[in-house]
């Protein structure tokens, strides 16, 4: 066979191998088959499957199942009814199980993307989700990826279900069937109050303000966070989201005044919640050089009072900065 027939063929075989074992048992050949033809193989047709791979490759059958070596026994030496299985080449993908560690190694990631005609994720995607001490992507980091590709580009997060083999394993028409769509967010702002149960949160502020340790702390929670680049003007795509977290270092008399002026340029005449987040607040608070204090300005806008945040306290309050900044999100 030609390499790209054996490619083929060992990711079908990697697909079916439901539980991940580097065989194919009864209960696997038996869904394929369903899959391709809806109906399961007898009972003696899989030991005449696996008797004539045991007769024309030693190392074929283990453990009672196919091996991966099937994949590159010569057509021609099987039957073309025995063999009709392995020869569908259409794309059936399939997800990888994750080891009981609840994280995905380097290696286990790689083995996952081995459906994929490429890899979809850069080695950035360690650092903005969920790790473990290892550095490895946990269950709920993995979930934060997946959310993120659907918000950001759904027609990809379709793709990369199509090469894991989402319809075929649930049984669905297409693969559409995994997508929700809510209703437009003009309707959420009119009834003040969504559908949804994922948001984007803009973090807005002077560079080293303590942005990076707020999105530190609020990873792992149904929050889709950016990071926005200071910039003495905004675009478009820095002010979509659904509720905005300015925060200032109460340690830098000129933090303030950054927030003050975007929250004026971009926000205030918007719809667009927002939430005060004063940084860095253990270390002593200086008095900010604008004309009312961020207390004040809280007050005069209709915002709640700037939440105390800080990296270097046990207890520190994310907690409560979450459930404000969800409410705000869920209900306008």
């Amino acid at each position: 066979m030609k390499p790209a027939c054996i490619k083929a063929l060992t990711r079908i075989f990697r697909i079916s191998d439901q539980d991940n074992d580097g065989t194919l048992n009864d209960a696997e050949l038996n869904f394929f088959q369903r899959i391709c033809f809806n109906t399961p193989l007898a009972p003696q047709a899989l030991e005449d499957v696996k008797n004539v791979v045991r007769k024309n490759l030693s190392d074929g059958v283990a453990d009672n199942g196919l091996t991966l070596k099937v994949a590159q026994i010569e057509i021609s030496s099987l039957h073309s009814n025995e063999c009709v299985v392995w020869i569908l080449a259409f794309d059936i993908f399939s997800e990888k199980t994750v080891d009981r560690d609840c994280a995905l190694s380097p290696e286990e990631l790689k083995d996952l993307f081995k459906v994929f005609p490429y890899i979809p994720w850069g080695p950035d995607v360690n650092n903005t989700v969920c790790t473990n001490e290892m550095g490895w992507i946990t269950y709920q980091g993995f979930l934060s990826q997946w959310t993120l590709t659907t918000y950001l580009d759904v027609q990809r997060c379709l793709e990369y279900l199509g090469y894991l083999g989402y319809s075929i394993l649930t049984e669905q028409e297409s693969q559409a069937s995994a997508i929700t769509v809510t209703r437009d967010k003009k309707i959420d702002l009119q009834k003040k109050q969504t559908q949804r149960n994922v948001f984007r949160c803009n973090l807005i502020g002077m560079k080293g303000c303590g942005k990076s340790g707020v999105l530190q702390a609020l990873l792992g929670r149904n929050l889709m966070l950016h990071n926005v680049c200071e910039s003495d003007f905004l675009c478009d795509a820095d002010t979509v989201c659904d509720v905005v977290c300015l925060v200032y270092d109460v340690s830098n008399p000129k933090s303030f005044e950054y927030c003050a002026r975007m929250f004026k340029q971009h926000f205030m005449d918007s719809r667009i919640p927002c939430l005060v987040i004063a940084a860095k607040s253990d270390l002593h608070e200086v008095r900010q050089q604008y004309g009312i204090s961020p207390v004040d300005f809280c007050k005069k806008h209709k915002m709640p009072p700037p939440q105390a945040f800080s990296c270097n306290t046990v207890d520190a309050p994310i907690k409560d900065i979450f459930v404000k900044l969800t409410t705000m999100a869920m209900y306008p």
